[in-house]
């Protein structure tokens, strides 16, 4: 093999020694070695050990070598799997945990995201500590990935650490806000963004200084902090905010400590209803200290009506927002806010006849 190692077959060699190891354990694990202490045939022997297994001492030849510089993180990609099958102790997969994590390199993390979910996750093991936490500070660094599977996985992950240790939601919020890409305001089944909702439901009295903070912080990422605030649009199950769970005066204290710059910065956040029952609070509260402001009061009719996609005939759609807001008029208790509820249903009511004109043209 060293004679024609241009040549070697990787998946030839691992399903040689795959029969190799069924028949004698300890002969396998010595060739497996030999490959590996061979600079020219290592990437052979790692190959081979995706097809033929491991053991507690290829993985510590594995360690010695990654720690050498001498073989990528990817050499550890099928460890979650093989571990539980090769019978591999679970403190050599800590070992190997601490070892990817450390590096801190964007393969290393991936490779350990994935790892990490397949043998602690789906074994329903605890998850060590501190490699984890130090996992998700790292995996919450990396830049968006198109694959989507990362997501899949850290969302396993951080959900089961969240379980093993609630009292780090915070910091685990702090890190989610730190790094606004890992977070998407589409709220699909594994978004990390449900994550992030979850803990200001469960600690909304705490969360908004964390929230205030990383908009503060990070100016750059203020709109979209905001727009994770808000609810998400019909295209993606008008799934409710993040904003609806926080306390409405901490918001509105917050705006009005510089209104010139955070009234038009925190309304694109404000949940499209005045029901208090959901979340309307903090709208109602708004339109009462800043609606007579310029443009505010108009760019909440947008807000309202206008953001977000619907299906079928568009004066069907302008109907069910009137609908929904004459709804809100018993239960209001502010003249300035039953004031613009007035406007905005009126508004409606011209669009709708607009709209049914445009329709019959069309028709």
């Amino acid at each position: 093999m060293k004679r024609e190692v241009a040549r070697a077959n990787s998946v030839f060699v691992g399903g040689y020694l795959a029969a190799v190891r069924e028949a004698d354990v300890p002969r396998w694990e010595r060739f497996i070695l030999k490959l590996l202490a061979d600079p020219e045939l290592r990437t052979v022997g790692v190959n081979a050990t995706f097809r033929s297994g491991i053991s507690s001492s290829v993985i510590q030849k594995l360690l010695a070598l990654y720690q050498a510089r001498e073989v990528e993180a990817r050499a550890f990609s099928r460890i979650g799997v093989l571990a539980g099958l090769n019978g591999i102790p679970q403190s050599l997969v800590d070992e190997t945990v601490a070892a990817l994590t450390e590096r801190n390199v964007d393969e290393a993390i991936e490779v350990c995201v994935e790892l990490v979910d397949q043998y602690y996750c789906r074994n329903e093991l605890p998850l060590p500590n501190p490699q984890i936490r130090n996992l998700i500070r790292a995996a919450l660094a990396l830049k968006r990935s198109r694959n989507a599977m990362r997501d899949f996985y850290l969302h396993r992950i951080v959900k089961r650490y969240r379980v093993q240790h609630p009292g780090e939601d915070l910091e685990l919020l702090s890190a989610l806000l730190s790094n606004f890409d890992s977070l998407s305001r589409l709220r699909g089944p594994y978004d990390l963004s449900l994550i992030a909702d979850d803990i200001v439901r469960s600690k909304s009295a705490e969360a908004w200084a964390i929230i205030e903070s990383a908009i503060e912080s990070q100016p750059d990422d203020a709109f979209d902090i905001v727009m994770w605030l808000g609810d998400s649009g019909a295209a993606h199950r008008d799934a409710p905010g993040a904003m609806r769970l926080l306390n409405p005066n901490d918001i509105i204290r917050w705006t009005q400590a510089n209104p010139d710059e955070r009234v038009r910065l925190i309304y694109h956040g404000l949940p499209k209803t005045l029901d208090e029952a959901h979340g309307g609070r903090v709208t109602q509260l708004f339109i009462e200290e800043f609606g007579d402001r310029d443009q505010v009061s108009g760019g909440l009719v947008m807000h309202f009506a206008y953001h977000g996609a619907w299906a079928g005939p568009r004066s069907a759609y302008l109907r069910r927002k009137r609908n929904e807001a004459r709804g809100w008029l018993s239960s209001i208790r502010s003249g300035k806010v039953e004031q613009w509820a007035t406007r905005y249903i009126g508004l409606l009511t011209e669009d709708i006849g607009r709209a049914e004109i445009e329709e019959e043209r069309g028709s």
